[in-house]
Parts: structure tokens; sequence; C-alpha cells
């Protein structure tokens, strides 16, 4: 029986009457829209929430609607964050809107990323029905060369796209829904129109500028058109993958999470108080020896200490916290009524990052808080994915396989691994130079990236060679999928000057046994992918 599938809880609505299935498939296809009005409706009345506290009558209407509806067709994840938004704009006032504001649009971010990840199961589709439904790419060109080629190439990746020759008509389309991403001509656009665009669009999605060539003089004159990125028309059709801003990462989907350390119970409750308005976990600790240990137990984004305190001073825990290689990265922040610079200087000298100084402002708080927690965030991306595809490397495949393994084992839950390696990956590189085989292993990324269910974890295992972890599933579906994922791949043709070529990958597939460690299952996916290359190559095996 077919169902609508919410991926984030892994239910299907099923049992309903034919016209309620109908009804129930019909709103899964629209969500993504109405997600996308309601964002759009958000940034017309943000000026007056922000300035009184209050909304305007139709986003209003629109969040209620939205609420009661999900919670009618059974998304609980999606209708508990609507919940929760619900909550956060009606006990708003003109005092604190301000700090609601980081809180509501937090929540919308959450909302929107949970609506693109809605899919639709019917028993025929294909196998690899069940990935991430990606917003749509919006394309203004008047090229139709390029624009064909354009199309039929990222839709191997799975995105949809809808071009348009006018301006009016992709001003018309954009007042409907938001993009994941638009690009426009650069011969098209000038100050005006690329203006008209941006009242629009609002900043909430990239503006990549497409050009006939890749010169600086196109690419200054993107800059000074106010674009956040830039294409040619020889560029591979997956780089604009880049762009498109879909969190697949976990990190981007936490509530950031602070632990602020103060002998004064009444600044640790006001500080608490100021930053869980917008939308961060705040955990208060009064006596600094029980840092190490709450450390020990809790990931933190951020760590806000007072420096002056009686058990021990805060430059002094600081320099016993960087003692531990793990916390080396993680960002301290020092919170304290102390103004003299030489001793500010002393105390970030010892393992710091920041002064800020009380009494602070509630607003300086809050954005001083946020914009450190988005840095480490992006650092600890740089730190843990591979530079080359964007995905997770080979250590933390590793970390995350051994974790998996664990709690699939105890859950009694089917857990599966995919290796997969591209076929003579060496006559690429020698043919067509090492640049081209970055390219190929870019594309292979994008679409593992793009076209992985979102419970999976894919990632660059080495060199041509990448990793699929599959919790909560069957053999059978792990090797649906990676042979989907094969075929779509050996689609994608690949420019080299006036030479054309598609290169392909082999896949070996395999389920954990409970006597297996994370070396043994890697070997056996290891073992399986090679029997493949030895059997011909292009080919999925498993076992």
């Amino acid at each position: 029986m077919s169902g609508v599938v919410d991926p984030l809880i892994n239910k299907t609505i099923t049992g309903n009457p034919p016209v309620l299935e109908e009804q129930a498939a019909r709103y899964a296809r629209d969500l993504d829209y109405k997600c996308d009005r309601l964002l759009a409706l958000w940034q017309e009345t943000k000026p007056l929430f922000v300035k009184k506290g209050a909304t305007k009558p139709a986003f209003l209407r629109a969040l209620q609607g939205l609420h009661k509806s999900t919670q009618l067709y059974g998304y609980a994840a999606l209708h508990q964050c609507l919940d929760s938004l619900l909550d956060q704009v009606m006990k708003t006032t003109s005092e604190n809107a301000s700090l609601h504001q980081y809180r509501i649009e937090h929540l919308l971010r959450r909302i929107k990323l949970l609506a693109d990840g809605q899919t639709i199961h019917s028993s025929g589709m294909e196998a690899e029905s069940h990935v991430l439904m990606l917003p749509p790419l919006y394309l203004l060109s008047n090229n139709e060369i390029f624009n064909d080629q354009f199309l039929r190439e990222l839709d191997i990746f799975g995105i949809t796209v809808r071009k348009f020759s006018e301006l009016d008509q992709l001003i018309e389309a954009l007042t409907e829904g938001i993009p994941g991403i638009l690009i426009v001509a650069l011969e098209l656009m000038d100050e005006q129109r690329v203006q008209s665009l941006t009242e629009v669009i609002q900043h909430q999605i990239p503006l990549v500028f497409l050009a006939e060539e890749d010169s600086w003089q196109a690419r200054i004159r993107s800059v000074r058109l106010g674009a956040e990125g830039f294409i040619s028309t020889q560029d591979p059709a997956d780089r604009v993958l880049d762009y498109l801003k879909v969190q697949r990462d976990i990190d981007s989907e936490l509530t950031p999470t602070v632990m602020l350390v103060d002998d004064s119970p009444s600044f640790a409750s006001y500080g608490a108080q100021v930053l869980e308005a917008s939308g961060v976990d705040v955990f208060p600790v009064m006596d600094p020896l029980k840092v190490i240990p709450l450390l020990q137990e809790q990931d933190f984004d951020l760590l806000l200490l007072d420096l002056h305190m009686p058990e021990c001073a805060g430059n002094e825990l600081a320099a016993v916290i960087r003692q531990y290689p793990k916390y080396q990265q993680l960002p301290i922040v020092y919170l304290s009524t102390e103004t003299g610079l030489q001793r500010q200087l002393e105390a970030l000298s010892v393992g710091g990052d920041d002064f800020l100084v009380k009494p602070i402002s509630e607003a300086h708080l809050v954005s001083a808080v946020h914009q450190r927690i988005e840095r480490f965030r992006s650092l600890k991306k740089l730190i843990n994915l591979d530079d080359l595809t964007g995905l997770v490397n080979q250590i933390n495949i590793k970390l995350s396989l051994e974790t998996q393994i664990k709690q699939c084992l105890a859950d009694e839950r089917p857990l599966c691994l995919a290796l997969l390696d591209i076929d003579h990956f060496k006559e690429i590189n020698d043919g067509y130079g090492h640049l081209m085989g970055d390219v190929v292993i870019q594309a292979l990324g994008h679409l593992l990236k793009f076209q992985v269910p979102a419970d999976c974890l894919p990632g660059r295992y080495g060199g041509e060679e990448f990793a699929i972890i599959a919790p909560n599933t069957e053999l059978e579906e792990a090797h649906a999928l990676v042979e989907a994922l094969r075929v779509r791949f050996e689609k994608i043709e690949f420019s080299c000057g006036s030479k054309r070529l598609h290169v392909t990958f082999s896949g070996g597939v395999v389920q954990c046994q409970p006597s297996m460690n994370v070396d043994q299952l890697i070997q056996s996916a290891d073992e399986c992918m090679y029997k493949a290359k030895a059997s011909g190559r292009n080919k999925t095996l498993s076992e």
C-alpha cells in the first residue's frame, strides 16, 4: 500500500481510504511551497515584529494553518517545530521582540529543513525515491543550447530546474515560492534589475551569476551587482551544487549549547534567560570545579567564564581546560566586570578567545554568542570534512561507524556499509590530467550528498574511494541504493576540451554481523567491492 513518509520520524501514513491517501500525497507535494510561503510572509511581517512585537494577520494565519495541517497528516517532527514557533510568536511582546527574533528565525530555518526532507513513496516509484526532495533551481538565461544541456546534467543529481527567458516571469514565480538557488545570466542584468530580484528573495537564497566566459571583467561585474556565486557556461553543471544551501550535517540541526560559569546566581540566571530566548541551550554553573566533569559528559559550542571567582579564577580554569587536547578548539569567552586592558590581555593569553565586559546589553550578548558559535561550527566543518567534496573524511567515517555499530547491535537494528571505488581512475588522471580527476571526484561527491537518504552518512574514504553508512537499512535496500547511484553516475558526461567521457564506479555492500567490529566491517565491504571490480567493474555486489 502506498503512503506518505516522514523520513525524520520514519513513519508511513497508511490505511487511509483512497481519497485520503490522494489528499495526503497532494499535501506532501505542496508542503515545500507552503513552508516557502511562510518564510516569505515572515519577511513581510518582520519589520512590524521587531518594532512592536506584533505580526501581520497573513503570517499568523499561514502559521496556524500549517501547524494544524501537519498534525492532521502525521508530520510529527515538523508539527512539533511549528508548535514551538507558534508559542514563541504568541508570547512575544514589544519589550522582548528583538530577542525572540533570533529564536523565531532559527525555528523557521529548521522548519524549511524539515519540509525539504519530506518524500512521497508509492509502489510504482524507483528504488532511489526515498532521497531528500531537493528545492528547485531557477535559471534566467536565453542561451538555449546551454539551458538544455544544463537541465539534463542537473537532472542526474536530482535537481529540478525551472528556466525563464524574461525577468518579469521569474519575479512572478518567485512571489509564489523561493527556490534553492537562483542563477541569472550576467548579460541580462543591471543594478535596477538586480534590485528588483533582491527585493523579492530578501537574501534567503544564493544569487549566482552566469557568464559565457570566466574572465576577470565578468567576475568583478558580478561582485559589484551583489553576486554570491559565479559560474560560466563552460563549468560542469554540478559545480552549482556547491551553492545549494541544503543543510545535511547534524551540527546545523542541533540547538547551540553554552556553558555559563559565574559565581553570581543573579547574573547566571539573567544570562541564561537572555540566551535561551535567542534559541540557545544554557547550562549555568556556579562552581568552577564542576566544569571539567560536565565537559566530559556533554558537548558544548561555547564557554562563557567569569574572570573573578573565589574557588578558581576564570583564566586559571581556561588554562586547565586547554590542557585537554579534546578542548583545544572549544571557544572560551570571558564575561567579567574587569575593565583593565592589561588584565584582559593576560586572561586572553592563557586560553581565552574573546572578552566581554559587564554590564552588557542583551543584544550585544546574544550577537556575540551567536557569532562565535557560528565560527566554531564552521571551523569544525573544515576539520571534519573532506576539502574537495565537502563530505565527511575517513577519520569521521570510522568514528561514526563505531557509534552506529554499537547502537544498531544494541537495538537489534540492521546496519549496512557500502564502499565505492571509481573505475580506471589512474587512467583518467594520466589521460586527462589531475584536474579532471578532481572534477570526477567532486561530481561523485555531489551525487552522494544530494541523492543519499538523510539518515545515511556518505563520506570520502580516501583517494577515489567513497563510503556510505546506512543504519536501519537491510542489505537488499542498501544494494538498491548503491545500484541507483551507479546508474546515475555513469550518465554524467565530463568534458575536457573537445574530449567527452563517461566514468563508472564499482560498489560493495555488506551488512554488519553481531561479531563484527569497525575494521572487520570495512574489510568485508572492501573485499566485496574488489570482487565487483574483478568481475568486470561498473557493478554493485553485496553479501
